[in-house]
C-alpha cells in the first residue's frame, strides 16, 4: 500500500493537468479577492460557493478519468495485479489520491480570499465548523463517485459520457443542499449566515452514506473487473 501510495502521488506531482488546474483555481481565488478588496465589499459565502460548485466537480470529473484511464491504457493497472499488489488496495490508493487532489484544487481557491480576508466573517466560529464538514464531504462525495466510474469504464469517451451524466446532477444536488442548509441576510453592510442544524444533520448524514456506498461499490466492483 504504502508503494502504491508514492508512485500514485509521484505522478500526480508530475500531472500537467493537476498542475494546472491548482494554478488555475488558485488564479481564480485571487482575482475574486482582489475585486472585493477594490469594491470594498466582502463576499458572501453563497456567491463564493456558486462559483465552486460549477468548477470544482467538472475538475475532479476529468482529472479522474485522466489518471484512471491512462492507468488503464498503459496497462499499468494490469501490471500492478501481477506484481501482487491487491485489487482493494489499488483502488483506495487511487481513491487517496484522487481525493487529496481534489481537495489542493479546493483549498488553493479559498487560500487567496483567507488571505486578503474578503469572506465575511460575521457568523459565529462554531458555525465555521459545519462548513468545513459540507465542503470535505461533498469534495469525498464527487472523487468517490467518479473513482467508481472511471475504475469500472476503460474507455475514455464512454467515462466521459457517464461521468457528464453525473456530474450535472451532482451539481444540481450540491446547490440544492448549500440552498437548504443556508440561510443569508445582509445588514449594516455585512452578511450574515445562519445554518438550519436539522437540515444540516440530514444532509451530512445523506452524504456520508453516499460516499461509503460509492467507496464499497467501487471496490466489490473493481475487484471483479476483468483486467484486458
Amino acid at each position: 500500500m504504502k508503494n502504491l501510495l508514492y508512485a500514485e502521488f509521484s505522478k500526480l506531482k508530475e500531472n500537467l493537468f493537476f498542475m494546472t488546474c491548482v494554478i488555475g483555481m488558485f488564479a481564480l481565488g485571487l482575482i475574486i479577492s482582489l475585486c472585493s478588496v477594490l469594491s470594498g465589499n466582502l463576499m458572501s459565502l453563497e456567491s463564493i460557493f456558486d462559483t465552486y460548485i460549477f468548477i470544482v466537480p467538472a475538475l475532479c470529473a476529468v482529472l479522474s478519468i485522466q489518471l484512471q484511464i491512462m492507468e488503464y491504457e498503459c496497462g499499468a493497472v494490469r501490471n500492478k495485479v501481477i506484481c501482487g499488489h491487491k485489487r482493494i488496495n489499488i483502488y483506495l490508493a487511487n481513491l487517496i489520491v484522487y481525493t487529496f487532489a481534489g481537495f489542493i484544487i479546493s483549498v488553493v481557491y479559498f487560500l487567496p480570499m483567507t488571505i486578503f480576508k474578503c469572506i465575511s466573517s460575521e457568523s459565529l466560529i462554531s458555525q465555521k465548523i459545519p462548513e468545513i464538514v459540507l465542503f470535505i464531504l461533498l469534495i469525498m462525495m464527487y472523487i468517490s463517485l467518479f473513482t467508481l466510474i472511471c475504475s469500472v469504464v476503460e474507455n475514455k469517451i464512454t467515462a466521459f459520457s457517464v461521468c457528464l451524466m453525473i456530474l450535472i446532477p451532482v451539481i444540481v444536488v450540491s446547490i440544492n443542499i448549500f440552498r437548504m442548509i443556508y440561510s443569508e441576510y445582509y445588514y449594516n453592510n455585512s452578511y450574515y449566515t445562519e445554518i438550519n442544524m436539522q437540515i444540516f444533520t440530514a444532509s451530512i448524514q445523506i452524504l456520508f452514506i453516499t460516499v461509503i456506498l460509492s467507496y464499497v461499490a467501487g471496490i466489490i466492483l473493481f475487484c471483479k473487473k476483468d483486467l484486458k
